[in-house]
Order: C-alpha cells, then structure tokens, then sequence
C-alpha cells in the first residue's frame, strides 16, 4: 500500500479528551486519558484488545458515558449532555460500526435513507438524490433495492460507510474499518476512508488492529496502553518511536501482518 500524504495539524481541537476516567465495575478502562484530535486529520487509534479503543468512540458519541474528565465535540463540552442535547451533536458525528450495524430486513436504500428519516427529513426526492450521491461516493452506484444478505462483507462495510456520510457530518469515527475483509477490500476500504477525508474535508479517527492500513490512512497515530494515550504524534514519528512499549507493540503488529 502508499502511504497516505500527511497533513499537519493546526487550529482548535474538533474533538477534545481531558482527564477522561472511565470503567465498568471493578475493571478500570481509563484514567486520566487526554486526546485532541484536529480538524481534516485522520487519526487512527491503536492497541491490544481490551484497551479500549472502541470505548473511546462511544464516549465521542456518548453512547457510553465517562466517570469524570470532559470530552468536547465541535467545542461543546457533552459531558453532561441528555440524550435531547445529544441530537444535534450526534448528526455531526457519523459512526461505521465493526459489522456494519445495516438493518438485515430493509434495503441499502432504506438504510442509509433511516438517519435522514430519523431527524426529519420527509422529502422523498432529495432522499433519493442524497442515497445515490453517498452511493456514487462509495463505488456502490444502483444498489438501492438490494438487501445487505445480498452484498460481499467488502460491500456492507462500503454501504455503511455511506450511511455514516449521509447527514453530511464533520466528524467520521470508523470502528475495526477491515476487519474480515480480504487484502483487496481492505485496500479499498482504506482508499474510501483517505478520498472521502479529502473530499468532504471531514476528520476522521480510526480504531484499527490493521497496521498496513493504519500506516496508509494515518496522518497521526495515537496509542492506548495503561488506561491512558501513552504515544500520540505523526505517522512517522511513531514508528521510529524510541519508547519500547510503542516499538514492541508494533513490531509485533507487524509480525502478525507478515504471517499471515
């Protein structure tokens, strides 16, 4: 795979984690976790299972809801937000879940139609233009009427990305983007996720077990280890990074890659 062009980071943070504690019972997740990410950046999140990259997604979106600490989307801080509050926020966040997350009884065009409905949209013609646009933007042209039992895996990820980009949202969180795809889909799912950051100037933070893929997409890499961000910084810099927890971790990331 290329390597994407980076870009650096500058102004306010479109997405802010400060003194983030966050657990389930006695299993602590994090503590005392901070990220920013910038606006038109991809950052992509890296670490070993149960680290709990997936939980800081849903903490961006407050399907979970931290302990303490803030976290702040498009500069509103949602720590305490309800889910009425919530509404408007999460229009400027769309999600690709790790399966996809499609409706298996309605069709492509019903799915990706369901988030417009939901926030009110009754305008059947610009439904319509809108679902072929993000299809078109995907590589998925004229497929509305099929249901997602009709699709390659490669496929369903394709159409719930276009879902996730249907309200137009400033912000795209991709949650295991590749997981179960062969090495072709893998590359064009990576593909998707650098031309639509690009063309439509969104920011984009990536949760990724796929290191080919991570150095691909990534403008930045942040690593998550001890309940904490303990490695944050460009591409690059990451992976020459002289801190043996982040060497380690993805020497072995990439020797998994190779052996398979």
């Amino acid at each position: 795979m290329t390597e994407a062009r980076r870009r650096p980071v500058s102004g306010d943070p479109i997405v802010q984690l400060r003194d983030v504690h966050m657990g389930f019972g006695a299993l602590r997740v994090f503590e005392g976790l901070n990220l920013d990410v910038y606006p038109g950046e991809i950052l992509t999140i890296i670490g070993g299972s149960g680290s709990g990259k997936s939980v800081l997604l849903k903490l961006i979106l407050r399907l979970l809801q931290q302990q303490s600490g803030t976290v702040r989307v498009d500069g509103e801080d949602i720590s305490a937000y309800d889910e009425g509050r919530m509404l408007p926020v999460r229009r400027k966040v769309g999600m690709v879940f790790q399966n996809g997350a499609l409706f298996d009884s309605l069709t492509v065009y019903e799915n990706i139609a369901y988030p417009l409905r939901e926030r009110g949209v009754d305008d059947d013609a610009f439904i319509s233009q809108r679902v072929g646009e993000v299809l078109e933007m995907v590589g998925l042209p004229g497929i509305e009427p099929k249901l997602p039992a009709e699709l390659s895996g490669g496929m369903r990820k394709r159409v719930a990305l276009a879902r996730a980009i249907a309200e137009a949202p400033k912000v795209l969180l991709y949650d295991e983007p590749t997981t179960g795809l062969d090495p072709i889909n893998v590359r064009r799912v990576s593909e998707l996720i650098l031309s639509l950051n690009r063309r439509l100037d969104v920011t984009s933070i990536v949760v990724t077990h796929d290191l080919a893929s991570a150095y691909m997409i990534s403008d930045r890499l942040a690593m998550v280890a001890e309940r904490r961000i303990i490695a944050v910084g460009p591409t690059e810099e990451l992976r020459h990074s002289a801190d043996p927890q982040v060497r380690d971790f993805l020497s072995a990331m990439d020797y998994e890659r190779r052996a398979e």
